[in-house]
């Protein structure tokens, strides 16, 4: 767990967390939507070992994706990544299935999709249109026939309050005071809210968002296959 004084919200630190958790799944020819060669958020390290390419896709050029594209229009033919990352992206997304469906159209089967959307946390800009429920991501998710292996959420009711505490909007003085207050309680509540997270379970209803590790199920006629990727699941 990162220092208090990093800066980092309490979705992204928790987020960064269970990220790194992930890595085991991240392998082979990777497509990461919504980020680029440069501008990362967070600490999170993508790993080296296990990877053949990493490619970036964003609709933007200005953290320099190797692809600029929309993410519900892939420019790339079926199964071409082994992993596929979307993380932030969804609630800024016209149309979150059609994503789903073209990420999945372009993972190989039995290969990994690591999707992030955030729960509790304010709208940032006039194009952040969605929330999604731990209910309308297994949905999203079998609607495109996606098989899930597990939804981590990132923190629970407390950690829910110190992120909009934490991020209030804005960089003016009312912004550095509250941060100011709240950063000496900071390791408290993450303290307490982890063991009320352990408490109450994995399927948290007051959470700052949710991270979705699926695989592509293999259908019948596929013969590019690859082991089943390793099974992840938060420790409650």
């Amino acid at each position: 767990m990162a220092a208090l004084s990093d800066g980092r919200s309490a979705r992204r630190r928790l987020l960064d967390d269970d990220l790194s958790r992930l890595q085991p799944r991240m392998r082979g020819r990777v497509l990461e939507v919504g980020n680029g060669r440069r501008g990362r958020r967070g600490r999170f390290v993508p790993p080296a070992d296990l990877i053949e390419s990493w490619t970036y896709l964003d609709v933007s050029t200005a953290r320099a994706p190797h692809v600029s594209a929309d993410v519900q229009h892939l420019p790339f033919a079926d199964a071409t990544f082994d992993t596929v990352m979307c993380l932030e992206v969804l609630q800024y997304v016209d149309e979150p299935a059609t994503a789903l469906s073209e990420m999945r159209r372009v993972v190989r089967p039995n290969g990994a999709l690591i999707v992030s959307t955030p729960f509790v946390h304010r709208p940032d800009s006039e194009r952040d249109m969605w929330r999604f429920t731990i209910h309308g991501l297994e949905a999203l998710c079998a609607a495109a026939d996606l098989h899930v292996v597990s939804i981590a959420s990132q923190g629970e009711v407390l950690a829910s309050g110190l992120q909009m505490l934490r991020s209030p909007g804005g960089s003016g003085t009312w912004h550095r005071l509250v941060q100011l207050a709240v950063t000496p309680l900071y390791e408290l509540v993450f303290a307490l809210d982890q063991l009320h997270a352990r408490w109450a379970g994995l399927r948290r209803t007051v959470t700052t968002g949710y991270v979705v590790a699926a695989t592509r199920p293999p259908s019948i006629g596929d013969t590019a296959l690859q082991p089943p990727a390793r099974r992840f699941g938060r420790a409650s």
